[in-house]
């Protein structure tokens, strides 16, 4: 053969033509070549007519689709698109999230999300764990997409919120009936037909309702529901004006929207109830509209006195569902006749002014009869025109600060004047400015464009009309300042607007106010006179609010000055710097002012009283030093000290002692506290108060604990450092000893119940954050009750105390033992990896209380039951875990005493085969049970034996031949596998040997060994004995490991020293571990054995020869030799060597088998055993 091939095609092809019943020939000439054919049969289909897909349920259906292939996403969106879904794609977990919360924010949550399994950094099911306990996130229904068939348990799906799993490739039907059949099961349940054959639910309904919602989109919507369905609907835009609303007109039901301007849902509802209430009129239904539909959302209504509550977004269908069940019996309502309807007053919130807010500005008149309404609005219309055409060239320029500081300005301005849309408007620019989205700006520009002229006009007819006649503001005047003394108020505001408005407020309220437009003139302002509180706007040119509040509070002067700042910025962020500034209040803009009102005088009488409390504690130090309290005095910048009478005599010492220096004072202080009072002592010279306890030292009596609080005393232009200093040594130890009583069992020392309670509950905490389990050990003294009636209490106690100090000596330093009360015991047994860590604290516990006691002479048998309760699957709270625990004591004493018990009885009957096996394990070992069968490695081109791999078997005298499965792992963890590996070893060497002996040539013996021999460096001094009491050549033995055993670097040392002595390497089962090119090019191996899921896999995935062939070469580059496994067909086999490795192993050679029938198969020649009719015996292809 010129052109050898692995035959991979045409082996594919046979098996897809014989899938459809077909069959593959072949004519072949000498000199001709040859030629393959295949036939199949067909029957005629008819042409059906396509159907288009019925995709209504997916039209205007938000879904996030979470995939880090952008080539998945690209397909996924583009397909979702086409069915009328909103689709939306993120490329990672933490993106996923961050796109839910801002979808929620806007109240536009997904209803759907499709999570690939296998994204990096957080997989699917970690970001649907997230999803599900985050409280923010509305939850979506959640398709889980995976390339590969993953581990799941289904019942689990609803921890998750996983509604479906699709395998990849996705196709569209599949795709397409699991959508529509997870928004199935989100709707509500179709209503019974009528007699007529239709949905009842589809006749039209009767009723007038008023929705109250700020969002046009959503009114438009619930609008266009409420018509379609035969209802009336008025639509408000605040909660005041649905108050407003319902006193002028009677309807059937009210949706309240909970989070509007104004006036929220909530309260809303509840000024409505007092209107119906004062009116004697009948309770009319109000269902809360809400995107919030977390915890305690219901609470929140129910004390409003809603009536219920439909999360947005709803469908029409549940919208119908919830007119049925408030609306009138019949659908019956009101029937006002159109006219009626007509002549109605239009409901607040139409005009582009709140008239409520102009109401209170034109009730201000000074002297000459002009209202603070009318001088409002003409600087408004004298600034705007500026201001507007700033911002106009602004957008224009793409100049976004200024945009964004323009629309501050007349956001302030607007909102002053009752323009509340316009300012929401003027706040959106603003923001979209700060962010710099030039094309949202130019979007809310247009929209400013178009409603600035409404409100100018507006403004301009109100301000023609005159003042209405109305009584003076109803603001009590000002009575906190001290008497014949007018409150000094200073107002900061760039906004000349503001500064009128507000002004002439507080004037009226019997403030005197002083005005200032920038940071800067402020600060000027404060060198001439300080005032008695600032109102401080937060945006300005020039030197910010946030920086000018930091400056003032800075000023010693400005101690007792309350600043409250005030911004349009409604953030948590603004309100954050605010404080952090300095600020002792913050305030929204438009302002309330009778709310601002008061804010000043409680500030103003706060203030007051801090000052007159701290001059009161000053005075009371005073007194305390007076009355003989310990103290001492250090001026800084003159290193003088001075220490009084009583505190030197609590140094045992004089005065005189310390000759003015600090120093000496500090020699007397515990080294372990001296570094913390100095470090007190320096931070007091800045002006930083603290408290701090520390030990004193005396040559003639034990330590004394003292406490000290230490602070800086202005006197004029001295300043000095005090500390006062008081005895507290009786009342610490009267705390240890308190301490001690209530955590610690007085007669054993051991830890006391209470000590349990609080340990419990911290245990519980910390095994919950890190996911682990921990054990809990209930511990019953058995008898108990005859040693006390045959000995006495006082024997009692002190077998009592003997058995703690036998608990205290089984358990580990990181556990914890208690004494619950009587002969009651616990233990918590922390950081478990499996159930059977707490079955051996027990064993312990047995094995050492159990041992025989003497007493007073008494000869004493002590025993135990003890109950065993795992969290959280026996209980994931402290109440549950001890009914558990309890149970599980009471089944020991039951069985028989003496014992312990699982609260799962399964676990007890596990435990006990756990020990059998245990025992059973190691007398195998003594007694020799082991022995090793041998499998031969085939080479493809001879088809003669290359090598041999033993396998460890134990010859159990009942149960038979038991494989390396299952009794490795319980070797590993009862630490017998390093003696195990060791027989194995010594055992394979000897017999290659004997094999030797008998003519038979010398070939690689592999043997499997732990990978915990690589992190001790005495196994290679074990091998090397071996090497040398076997006489068996190095070159000769290979052992094989995982490739999870050479991912450490800190064990490659160990690996290269056994390469040091000649033995070979091998990694076992690779490709299905995580060696990567960059690490395996630095590892010490000699040979590669293929796993048996490539070779099993072969002929059915064509990815598999791929990535086969990848693996092959890349072996043969490094000079790796490379063994297939699992070897059982000639496909297999012909396959595996035509992709270049020549050496197999597996059943279709031989089985392993006792080292007896070796021999034999040392001189057979495997190619015989295969002969096809046709073509005659196999031959590897040469390549």
């Amino acid at each position: 053969r010129r052109y050898g091939g692995t035959g991979l095609g045409l082996t594919i092809s046979k098996q897809l033509v014989e899938l459809m019943a077909g069959e593959l020939r072949l004519e072949s000439k000498v000199d001709a070549g040859s030629r393959f054919y295949f036939s199949l049969e067909f029957g005629l289909g008819i042409q059906a007519a396509i159907e288009r897909a019925d995709t209504a349920d997916l039209h205007g259906v938000n879904i996030l689709v979470v995939d880090d292939n952008a080539t998945n996403r690209d397909i996924l969106t583009s397909q979702l698109a086409l069915w009328g879904a909103n689709a939306t794609s993120v490329d990672s977990g933490p993106r996923a999230l961050k796109m839910l919360l801002e979808a929620a924010a806007v109240q536009q949550p997904f209803q759907l999300a499709l999570l690939d399994w296998h994204l990096p950094i957080m997989d699917g099911l970690s970001l649907a764990r997230a999803i599900q306990s985050d409280r923010r996130i509305p939850k979506p229904a959640i398709i889980m997409l995976s390339s590969e068939n993953v581990s799941f348990q289904p019942e689990r799906s609803h921890e998750y919120g996983i509604s479906f799993f699709l395998n990849k490739p996705v196709f569209q039907q599949r795709l397409l009936n699991c959508l529509r059949e997870t928004l199935a099961q989100d709707k509500v349940a179709e209503p019974e037909l009528s007699q007529t054959g239709k949905p009842a639910s589809a006749a039209r309904l009767r009723g007038r309702i008023l929705v109250a919602e700020d969002n046009l989109v959503n009114q438009e919507v619930v609008k266009s529901f409420l018509e379609n369905m035969g209802c009336s609907a008025d639509v408000v835009n605040d909660g005041e004006a649905a108050v407003l609303a319902a006193g002028r007109r009677d309807y059937d039901l009210i949706l309240m929207d909970c989070h509007m301007p104004v006036m929220d849902g909530f309260s809303a509802t509840l000024k409505l109830r007092e209107q119906e209430a004062a009116a004697g009129k009948r309770r009319v239904p109000v269902i809360a509209l809400t995107a919030d539909v977390q915890k305690g959302i219901q609470d929140q209504c129910q004390a409003a006195e809603m009536d219920g509550y439909l999360s947005k977004p709803f469908s029409k269908d549940q919208l119908r569902t919830l007119l049925l069940a408030w609306l009138p019996a019949g659908g019956a309502s009101r029937t006002d006749s159109p006219a009626a309807a007509a002549a109605l007053p239009a409901p607040a919130g139409l005009s582009p002014i709140c008239h409520a807010d102009i109401a209170e500005l034109r009730e201000i008149v000074d002297a000459q009869g002009a209202s603070l309404f009318d001088k409002a609005v003409a600087l408004y219309l004298q600034t705007a025109a500026e201001q507007v055409e700033k911002l106009r060239h602004a957008v224009a320029a793409a100049d976004l600060p200024t945009v964004a500081n323009t629309a501050h300005a007349l956001k302030s301005a607007s909102a002053n004047l009752g323009a509340r849309e316009f300012a929401k408007t003027c706040l959106a620019l603003e923001t979209a400015g700060r962010q710099g989205a030039t094309e949202e700006v130019e979007v809310l520009f247009a929209a400013f464009e178009r409603q600035l002229p409404e409100v100018v006009t507006e403004l301009s007819h109100l301000a023609a009309a005159g003042p209405a006649e109305s009584a003076a503001a109803d603001v009590d005047k000002v009575a906190v300042a001290p008497a014949g003394a007018a409150v000094r108020l200073l107002l900061v505001d760039d906004d000349p607007n503001f500064r009128l408005i507000t002004g002439e407020q507080l004037k009226s309220a019997g403030f005197q106010v002083e005005e200032a437009c920038s940071g800067e003139h402020a600060l000027e302002m404060l060198q001439r006179e300080i005032p008695d509180l600032v109102i401080l706007d937060a945006i300005m040119g020039g030197i910010d609010g946030f920086e000018t509040c930091a400056r003032m509070s800075a000023l010693p002067e400005m101690t007792d000055v309350p600043i409250i700042m005030s911004t349009g910025l409604d953030d948590i962020e603004s309100i954050n710097r605010a404080f952090k500034a300095g600020a002792a209040d913050f305030i929204i803009k438009p302002l309330n002012h009778v709310v601002l009102i008061h804010h000043i005088k409680f500030l103003l009488r706060s203030y007051r009283d801090t000052a007159e409390l701290r001059n009161s504690k000053q005075q009371l130090s005073a007194a305390q030093r007076i009355a003989g309290l310990g103290y001492w005095t250090w001026d800084a910048k003159q290193d003088k000290f001075e220490i009084s009478p009583y505190l030197a005599e609590l140094c045992r010492t004089s005065p005189d002692y310390f000759q003015g220096q600090l120093g000496k004072y500090l020699d007397l202080i515990d080294v372990a506290d001296r570094k913390q009072v100095e470090d007190v002592v320096n931070a007091a010279v800045e002006g930083k108060e603290a408290c701090v306890e520390y030990r004193l030292l005396s040559e003639s009596d034990e330590p004394i604990t003292v406490r000290q609080d230490t602070a800086l005393i202005n006197s004029g232009a001295q300043s000095y450092v005090t500390g006062t200093v008081q005895d507290i040594s009786k009342q610490k130890e009267s705390e240890k000893i308190i301490h001690r009583l209530a955590y610690f069992d007085e007669l054993t020392g051991l830890a006391s119940r209470v000590h349990y309670h609080s340990r419990m509950q911290q245990t519980i905490k910390a095994a919950a954050r890190a996911q682990q389990e921990f054990a809990f050990l209930f511990l019953d003294l058995d008898e108990f009750k005859y040693v006390n009636d045959s000995f006495g209490h006082n024997v009692g106690d002190q077998f009592l105390k003997a058995i703690a100090q036998r608990i205290q000596s089984v358990v580990r330093e990181e556990d914890f033992a208690a004494r619950l009360g009587g002969d009651e015991f616990c233990i918590i047994v922390n950081a478990i990896t499996d159930e059977f860590q707490a079955m051996d604290i027990a064993e312990r516990c047995l094995q050492e209380i159990n041992r025989p006691l003497i007493l007073s002479g008494h000869h004493l048998k002590p025993r135990v039951s003890i109950g065993i309760a795992i969290y959280p699957k026996d209980g994931d709270n402290e109440h549950d875990l001890m009914k558990a625990a309890d149970t599980a004591m009471y089944s020991a004493k039951t069985a028989g005493k003496q014992r312990y018990a699982y609260y799962r009885p399964e676990m007890t009957g596990l435990a006990i085969k756990r020990l059998q096996d245990e025992q059973m394990l190691r007398d195998a070992l003594e007694q020799g049970q082991f022995e090793l069968h041998y499998q031969p490695q085939v080479g493809m081109r001879d088809g003669r034996m290359v090598g041999i791999e033993a396998l460890a078997r134990w010859r159990h005298p009942q149960r038979g031949i038991i494989g390396p499965g299952e009794f490795i792992p319980l070797a590993e963890t009862l630490g017998l596998i390093g003696k195990i590996d060791q027989w194995a070893i010594r055992s394979a060497c000897l017999q290659l040997l004997s094999w030797h002996s008998q003519g038979l040539p010398l070939l690689t013996m592999a043997v499997n060994v732990a990978a915990s021999h690589f992190r001790d460096p005495q196994f290679v001094v074990s091998l090397r004995d071996i090497l040398q009491q076997t006489g068996m050549p190095a070159e000769y033995l290979q052992l094989e490991v995982t490739e999870s055993a050479m991912q450490n670097p800190a064990d490659m040392e160990v690996f290269r020293r056994v390469k040091d002595v000649g033995v070979k390497i091998a990694i076992d089962d690779f490709g299905t571990g995580y060696s990567s090119l960059v690490a395996l090019k630095h590892m010490p191996v000699d040979c590669l054995k293929i796993d048996r899921i490539f070779v099993q896999d072969v002929l059915i995935n064509p990815q598999t020869p791929i990535l086969l062939g990848t693996i092959i070469g890349m072996a043969h580059a490094m000079q790796f030799c490379l063994v297939a496994e699992g070897v059982e067909t000639i496909d297999q086999a012909m396959v595996m060597s035509g992709l270049g490795c020549q050496v197999v192993q597996g059943f279709l050679f031989s089985a392993p088998q006792p080292a007896a029938a070796l021999p034999a198969l040392f001189r057979k020649d495997f190619r015989l055993e295969f002969v096809d009719a046709k073509s005659g015996p196999f031959t590897a292809p040469d390549n």
